[in-house]
Protein backbone atom coordinates (compact mmCIF):
# COMPACT_ATOMS: atom_id res chain seq x y z
CA UNK A 1 0.00 0.00 0.00
CA UNK A 2 2.93 2.34 0.64
CA UNK A 3 4.13 1.71 -2.93
CA UNK A 4 0.65 2.47 -4.30
CA UNK A 5 0.52 5.68 -2.29
CA UNK A 6 3.91 6.59 -3.73
CA UNK A 7 3.01 5.94 -7.41
CA UNK A 8 -0.52 7.34 -7.24
CA UNK A 9 -4.03 6.06 -7.97
CA UNK A 10 -4.11 6.40 -11.76
CA UNK A 11 -4.69 2.99 -13.33
CA UNK A 12 -1.44 2.77 -15.29
CA UNK A 13 0.52 3.99 -12.26
CA UNK A 14 -1.02 1.22 -10.15
CA UNK A 15 0.15 -1.28 -12.78
CA UNK A 16 3.62 0.25 -12.66
CA UNK A 17 3.45 0.04 -8.86
CA UNK A 18 2.82 -3.72 -9.05
CA UNK A 19 5.85 -4.20 -11.30
CA UNK A 20 7.94 -2.12 -8.89
CA UNK A 21 6.55 -4.22 -6.03
CA UNK A 22 7.77 -7.41 -7.76
CA UNK A 23 11.34 -6.08 -7.85
CA UNK A 24 11.30 -4.81 -4.25
CA UNK A 25 9.81 -8.01 -2.83
CA UNK A 26 12.37 -10.08 -4.78
CA UNK A 27 15.00 -8.51 -2.53
CA UNK A 28 13.23 -9.59 0.65
CA UNK A 29 11.61 -12.89 -0.37
CA UNK A 30 14.08 -15.56 -1.57
CA UNK A 31 11.39 -17.61 -3.36
CA UNK A 32 9.60 -16.47 -6.51
CA UNK A 33 6.52 -18.61 -5.84
CA UNK A 34 6.16 -17.10 -2.35
CA UNK A 35 6.57 -13.64 -3.87
CA UNK A 36 3.80 -14.45 -6.35
CA UNK A 37 1.53 -15.77 -3.57
CA UNK A 38 1.96 -12.56 -1.56
CA UNK A 39 1.42 -10.32 -4.60
CA UNK A 40 -1.63 -12.33 -5.63
CA UNK A 41 -3.18 -11.70 -2.21
CA UNK A 42 -2.39 -7.98 -2.54
CA UNK A 43 -3.88 -7.86 -6.07
CA UNK A 44 -7.06 -9.63 -4.95
CA UNK A 45 -7.29 -7.21 -2.02
CA UNK A 46 -6.99 -4.23 -4.37
CA UNK A 47 -9.63 -5.69 -6.72
CA UNK A 48 -12.06 -6.27 -3.87
CA UNK A 49 -11.22 -3.09 -1.99
CA UNK A 50 -11.87 -0.88 -5.00
CA UNK A 51 -14.82 -2.93 -6.26
CA UNK A 52 -13.18 -3.72 -9.59
CA UNK A 53 -14.73 -6.21 -12.00
CA UNK A 54 -12.77 -9.47 -11.42
CA UNK A 55 -13.06 -10.21 -15.15
CA UNK A 56 -12.29 -6.64 -16.22
CA UNK A 57 -9.10 -5.49 -17.91
CA UNK A 58 -7.72 -3.75 -14.82
CA UNK A 59 -8.08 -6.87 -12.66
CA UNK A 60 -6.66 -9.09 -15.40
CA UNK A 61 -3.66 -6.85 -15.90
CA UNK A 62 -2.75 -6.86 -12.18
CA UNK A 63 -2.78 -10.67 -11.97
CA UNK A 64 -0.94 -11.03 -15.29
CA UNK A 65 1.77 -8.74 -13.92
CA UNK A 66 2.01 -11.08 -10.93
CA UNK A 67 2.18 -14.16 -13.21
CA UNK A 68 4.97 -12.74 -15.37
CA UNK A 69 6.52 -9.98 -13.26
CA UNK A 70 7.70 -12.05 -10.29
CA UNK A 71 9.79 -14.26 -12.57
CA UNK A 72 11.08 -11.32 -14.60
CA UNK A 73 12.17 -9.45 -11.47
CA UNK A 74 13.80 -12.61 -10.10
CA UNK A 75 16.23 -12.78 -13.04
CA UNK A 76 18.13 -9.80 -11.69
CA UNK A 77 18.46 -10.93 -8.06
CA UNK A 78 20.73 -13.86 -7.16
CA UNK A 79 18.79 -14.61 -3.96
CA UNK A 80 15.31 -14.35 -5.49
CA UNK A 81 14.86 -18.12 -5.52
CA UNK A 82 16.38 -21.52 -6.23
CA UNK A 83 16.94 -21.17 -10.04
CA UNK A 84 19.56 -18.36 -9.92
CA UNK A 85 21.32 -19.97 -6.95
CA UNK A 86 21.38 -23.31 -8.80
CA UNK A 87 22.79 -21.63 -11.90
CA UNK A 88 25.52 -19.84 -9.96
CA UNK A 89 26.50 -23.16 -8.34
CA UNK A 90 26.67 -25.00 -11.68
CA UNK A 91 28.79 -22.22 -13.18
CA UNK A 92 31.15 -22.25 -10.19
CA UNK A 93 31.49 -26.06 -10.30
CA UNK A 94 32.15 -26.14 -14.05
CA UNK A 95 34.33 -23.07 -14.50
CA UNK A 96 35.58 -22.12 -11.04
CA UNK A 97 34.11 -18.63 -11.42
CA UNK A 98 31.90 -17.54 -8.52
CA UNK A 99 29.41 -14.80 -9.39
CA UNK A 100 28.82 -12.48 -6.42
CA UNK A 101 25.43 -11.04 -5.50
CA UNK A 102 26.43 -7.59 -6.75
CA UNK A 103 27.82 -8.94 -10.03
CA UNK A 104 24.63 -10.91 -10.67
CA UNK A 105 22.60 -7.72 -10.14
CA UNK A 106 24.93 -5.76 -12.43
CA UNK A 107 24.48 -8.30 -15.24
CA UNK A 108 20.83 -9.17 -14.70
CA UNK A 109 18.94 -6.17 -13.30
CA UNK A 110 19.21 -3.91 -16.39
CA UNK A 111 18.02 -6.82 -18.54
CA UNK A 112 15.19 -7.68 -16.12
CA UNK A 113 14.08 -4.04 -16.05
CA UNK A 114 14.04 -3.98 -19.86
CA UNK A 115 11.86 -7.10 -20.02
CA UNK A 116 9.60 -5.60 -17.32
CA UNK A 117 9.19 -2.47 -19.47
CA UNK A 118 8.00 -4.69 -22.34
CA UNK A 119 5.60 -6.43 -19.95
CA UNK A 120 4.19 -3.07 -18.82
CA UNK A 121 3.73 -1.99 -22.44
CA UNK A 122 1.95 -5.24 -23.38
CA UNK A 123 -0.53 -5.29 -20.48
CA UNK A 124 -1.25 -1.58 -21.00
CA UNK A 125 -1.95 -1.94 -24.71
CA UNK A 126 -3.67 -5.32 -24.68
CA UNK A 127 -5.78 -4.67 -21.58
CA UNK A 128 -6.69 -0.95 -21.49
CA UNK A 129 -8.19 -0.08 -18.09
CA UNK A 130 -11.90 0.67 -17.71
CA UNK A 131 -11.12 3.84 -15.74
CA UNK A 132 -8.31 6.42 -15.69
CA UNK A 133 -8.11 6.42 -11.90
CA UNK A 134 -8.94 3.89 -9.19
CA UNK A 135 -12.29 4.53 -7.46
CA UNK A 136 -11.69 6.87 -4.54
CA UNK A 137 -8.23 7.82 -5.80
CA UNK A 138 -5.15 8.12 -3.58
CA UNK A 139 -7.34 8.97 -0.55
CA UNK A 140 -8.84 5.47 -0.61
CA UNK A 141 -5.37 3.89 -0.81
CA UNK A 142 -4.17 5.98 2.15
CA UNK A 143 -7.20 4.89 4.17
CA UNK A 144 -6.46 1.22 3.48
CA UNK A 145 -2.82 1.80 4.50
CA UNK A 146 -3.96 3.50 7.71
CA UNK A 147 -6.17 0.51 8.59
CA UNK A 148 -3.08 -1.72 8.60
CA UNK A 149 -1.89 0.19 11.66
CA UNK A 150 1.63 0.93 12.82
CA UNK A 151 4.54 -1.47 12.33
CA UNK A 152 4.76 -3.80 15.32
CA UNK A 153 7.99 -4.48 17.23
CA UNK A 154 8.14 -7.96 15.67
CA UNK A 155 7.73 -6.55 12.16
CA UNK A 156 10.35 -3.88 12.86
CA UNK A 157 12.84 -6.49 14.07
CA UNK A 158 12.25 -8.63 10.99
CA UNK A 159 12.71 -5.59 8.75
CA UNK A 160 16.04 -4.80 10.43
CA UNK A 161 17.22 -8.40 9.97
CA UNK A 162 16.22 -8.46 6.30
CA UNK A 163 17.87 -5.11 5.54
CA UNK A 164 21.08 -6.35 7.18
CA UNK A 165 20.81 -9.60 5.21
CA UNK A 166 20.50 -7.73 1.91
CA UNK A 167 23.42 -5.48 2.89
CA UNK A 168 25.58 -8.57 3.56
CA UNK A 169 24.53 -10.14 0.25
CA UNK A 170 25.35 -6.95 -1.66
CA UNK A 171 28.78 -6.53 -0.05
CA UNK A 172 29.81 -10.19 -0.34
CA UNK A 173 33.31 -10.70 -1.87
CA UNK A 174 33.88 -6.95 -1.51
CA UNK A 175 33.78 -6.10 2.21
CA UNK A 176 33.70 -9.66 3.56
CA UNK A 177 34.04 -13.28 2.41
CA UNK A 178 30.77 -14.70 3.75
CA UNK A 179 28.91 -16.52 0.96
CA UNK A 180 25.18 -16.03 0.27
CA UNK A 181 24.17 -19.42 1.69
CA UNK A 182 25.92 -18.81 5.01
CA UNK A 183 24.30 -15.36 5.25
CA UNK A 184 20.87 -16.96 4.69
CA UNK A 185 21.52 -19.45 7.51
CA UNK A 186 22.64 -16.63 9.82
CA UNK A 187 19.37 -14.85 9.02
CA UNK A 188 17.37 -17.88 10.17
CA UNK A 189 19.42 -18.03 13.37
CA UNK A 190 18.71 -14.33 13.96
CA UNK A 191 14.98 -14.95 13.49
CA UNK A 192 15.18 -17.65 16.19
CA UNK A 193 17.35 -15.51 18.50
CA UNK A 194 15.37 -14.80 21.72
CA UNK A 195 15.96 -11.01 21.92
CA UNK A 196 14.21 -10.49 18.57
CA UNK A 197 11.26 -12.78 19.39
CA UNK A 198 10.23 -13.13 15.74
CA UNK A 199 9.50 -16.85 15.45
CA UNK A 200 10.18 -20.21 17.05
CA UNK A 201 11.15 -23.52 15.52
CA UNK A 202 7.67 -25.01 15.99
CA UNK A 203 6.04 -22.10 14.18
CA UNK A 204 8.41 -22.26 11.20
CA UNK A 205 8.49 -26.06 11.00
CA UNK A 206 4.73 -26.14 10.49
CA UNK A 207 4.88 -23.59 7.67
CA UNK A 208 7.95 -24.70 5.71
CA UNK A 209 7.10 -26.72 2.59
CA UNK A 210 9.59 -29.55 3.08
CA UNK A 211 8.50 -31.18 -0.19
CA UNK A 212 9.67 -28.11 -2.09
CA UNK A 213 13.07 -28.28 -0.38
CA UNK A 214 13.36 -31.94 -1.42
CA UNK A 215 12.42 -30.96 -4.98
CA UNK A 216 15.16 -28.31 -5.05
CA UNK A 217 17.69 -30.76 -3.61
CA UNK A 218 16.79 -33.39 -6.20
CA UNK A 219 16.96 -30.86 -9.04
CA UNK A 220 20.38 -29.57 -7.94
CA UNK A 221 21.67 -33.16 -7.65
CA UNK A 222 20.40 -33.96 -11.16
CA UNK A 223 22.19 -30.97 -12.64
CA UNK A 224 25.39 -31.74 -10.75
CA UNK A 225 25.48 -35.31 -12.11
CA UNK A 226 24.69 -34.13 -15.65
CA UNK A 227 27.85 -32.01 -15.37
CA UNK A 228 30.10 -34.47 -13.54
CA UNK A 229 29.28 -37.49 -15.75
CA UNK A 230 29.75 -35.53 -18.97
CA UNK A 231 26.19 -36.25 -20.14
CA UNK A 232 25.41 -32.54 -20.61
CA UNK A 233 28.60 -31.98 -22.61
CA UNK A 234 27.81 -35.03 -24.78
CA UNK A 235 24.34 -33.68 -25.63
CA UNK A 236 25.75 -30.22 -26.39
CA UNK A 237 28.59 -31.48 -28.58
CA UNK A 238 26.32 -33.74 -30.61
CA UNK A 239 23.90 -30.85 -31.10
CA UNK A 240 26.73 -28.60 -32.31
CA UNK A 241 28.02 -31.27 -34.69
CA UNK A 242 24.55 -31.91 -36.09
CA UNK A 243 23.66 -28.28 -36.64
CA UNK A 244 27.16 -27.04 -37.40
CA UNK A 245 26.63 -23.92 -35.31
CA UNK A 246 30.26 -23.79 -34.15
CA UNK A 247 30.96 -21.90 -37.38
CA UNK A 248 28.30 -19.27 -36.72
CA UNK A 249 29.10 -15.79 -35.38
CA UNK A 250 28.68 -15.52 -31.60
CA UNK A 251 25.52 -13.39 -31.84
CA UNK A 252 23.96 -15.98 -34.14
CA UNK A 253 24.79 -18.72 -31.64
CA UNK A 254 23.28 -16.67 -28.81
CA UNK A 255 20.11 -15.97 -30.82
CA UNK A 256 19.66 -19.63 -31.79
CA UNK A 257 20.57 -20.85 -28.29
CA UNK A 258 18.18 -18.42 -26.61
CA UNK A 259 15.30 -19.51 -28.83
CA UNK A 260 16.18 -23.18 -28.30
CA UNK A 261 16.29 -22.94 -24.50
CA UNK A 262 13.21 -20.68 -24.32
CA UNK A 263 11.17 -23.26 -26.25
CA UNK A 264 12.50 -26.34 -24.41
CA UNK A 265 11.98 -24.75 -20.99
CA UNK A 266 8.22 -24.67 -21.71
CA UNK A 267 8.17 -28.46 -21.20
CA UNK A 268 8.81 -27.95 -17.46
CA UNK A 269 6.34 -26.86 -14.79
CA UNK A 270 9.04 -25.74 -12.34
CA UNK A 271 11.96 -23.49 -13.12
CA UNK A 272 14.28 -25.33 -10.76
CA UNK A 273 13.71 -28.52 -12.80
CA UNK A 274 14.27 -26.63 -16.08
CA UNK A 275 17.49 -25.15 -14.72
CA UNK A 276 18.70 -28.56 -13.49
CA UNK A 277 18.18 -30.12 -16.92
CA UNK A 278 19.11 -27.26 -19.26
CA UNK A 279 21.83 -25.14 -17.58
CA UNK A 280 24.33 -28.04 -17.60
CA UNK A 281 23.59 -28.44 -21.33
CA UNK A 282 24.20 -24.70 -21.79
CA UNK A 283 27.56 -25.08 -20.01
CA UNK A 284 28.44 -28.01 -22.25
CA UNK A 285 27.48 -25.98 -25.31
CA UNK A 286 29.67 -23.06 -24.24
CA UNK A 287 32.61 -25.36 -23.46
CA UNK A 288 32.28 -27.19 -26.79
CA UNK A 289 32.43 -23.96 -28.79
CA UNK A 290 35.99 -23.18 -27.65
CA UNK A 291 37.70 -20.34 -29.54
CA UNK A 292 38.03 -18.12 -26.48
CA UNK A 293 34.31 -18.14 -25.63
CA UNK A 294 33.55 -16.89 -22.12
CA UNK A 295 31.93 -20.10 -20.81
CA UNK A 296 30.37 -18.68 -17.66
CA UNK A 297 29.25 -15.51 -19.47
CA UNK A 298 27.52 -17.40 -22.29
CA UNK A 299 25.96 -19.80 -19.77
CA UNK A 300 24.54 -16.89 -17.78
CA UNK A 301 23.04 -15.37 -20.93
CA UNK A 302 21.42 -18.69 -21.92
CA UNK A 303 20.13 -19.07 -18.34
CA UNK A 304 18.03 -15.95 -18.85
CA UNK A 305 16.40 -17.65 -21.84
CA UNK A 306 15.43 -20.61 -19.65
CA UNK A 307 13.59 -18.12 -17.43
CA UNK A 308 11.30 -17.15 -20.34
CA UNK A 309 9.28 -20.33 -19.72
CA UNK A 310 5.98 -18.56 -19.16
CA UNK A 311 3.29 -18.65 -21.82
CA UNK A 312 0.61 -20.75 -20.12
CA UNK A 313 -0.38 -21.06 -16.45
CA UNK A 314 1.15 -24.55 -16.11
CA UNK A 315 4.64 -23.31 -16.97
CA UNK A 316 5.57 -21.94 -13.52
CA UNK A 317 4.21 -22.02 -9.95
CA UNK A 318 3.98 -18.20 -10.07
CA UNK A 319 1.60 -18.24 -13.01
CA UNK A 320 -0.45 -21.06 -11.48
CA UNK A 321 -0.91 -19.07 -8.26
CA UNK A 322 -2.12 -16.01 -10.19
CA UNK A 323 -4.31 -18.13 -12.50
CA UNK A 324 -6.01 -19.76 -9.50
CA UNK A 325 -7.86 -16.48 -8.85
CA UNK A 326 -9.97 -17.17 -11.97
CA UNK A 327 -9.37 -13.59 -13.12
CA UNK A 328 -7.73 -14.17 -16.50
CA UNK A 329 -7.98 -16.99 -19.05
CA UNK A 330 -5.30 -19.12 -20.72
CA UNK A 331 -5.80 -17.15 -23.95
CA UNK A 332 -5.30 -13.88 -22.01
CA UNK A 333 -1.99 -15.19 -20.70
CA UNK A 334 -0.85 -16.41 -24.12
CA UNK A 335 -1.76 -13.04 -25.61
CA UNK A 336 0.88 -11.47 -23.34
CA UNK A 337 3.26 -14.42 -23.03
CA UNK A 338 4.03 -15.10 -26.70
CA UNK A 339 5.08 -11.53 -27.64
CA UNK A 340 6.87 -11.19 -24.28
CA UNK A 341 9.03 -14.28 -24.93
CA UNK A 342 9.80 -13.15 -28.50
CA UNK A 343 10.71 -9.67 -27.24
CA UNK A 344 12.89 -11.15 -24.48
CA UNK A 345 14.86 -13.24 -27.01
CA UNK A 346 15.40 -10.11 -29.14
CA UNK A 347 16.55 -8.23 -26.02
CA UNK A 348 19.06 -11.01 -25.27
CA UNK A 349 20.67 -10.43 -28.68
CA UNK A 350 20.66 -6.64 -28.22
CA UNK A 351 22.20 -6.88 -24.73
CA UNK A 352 24.77 -9.41 -26.01
CA UNK A 353 25.83 -7.01 -28.75
CA UNK A 354 26.07 -4.05 -26.38
CA UNK A 355 25.90 -4.06 -22.57
CA UNK A 356 26.99 -7.65 -21.89
CA UNK A 357 29.72 -7.38 -24.51
CA UNK A 358 31.05 -4.25 -22.79
CA UNK A 359 31.13 -6.13 -19.47
CA UNK A 360 33.01 -9.07 -21.01
CA UNK A 361 30.27 -11.73 -20.93
CA UNK A 362 30.48 -12.07 -24.72
CA UNK A 363 33.84 -12.50 -26.45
Amino acid sequence: MSILVLVGARSNRVRFGFILMAFILSLFIPAQAANAALMTAIAVGVIQGFNLDPKGNMAKSLLLIVAFGTGVAGMGILTSGAPPIQTAKYIADATGYKISWLEWAMYGLPFAISVAAVLYFLVTKLFPPEMDEMPGGKVAIKERLKKLGKISARERNLLIIMVLTIALWVTGDHLHKIDSSTIALLTVVAIFFPPFKIAGWKELAEKVNWGTLMLFGGAISLGTYLLSTGAAAWVAKNTIMTLGIEQWPILGIIAAGSLFFAIFSLAFSARSAAVAALVPVAIGLAQALGNGVNVWGLTLILYYSIQFSVIMPVNTPMSMVAYSTDTFSVSDMMKVGIPLVISAVILVVIFSATYWSWLGLVK
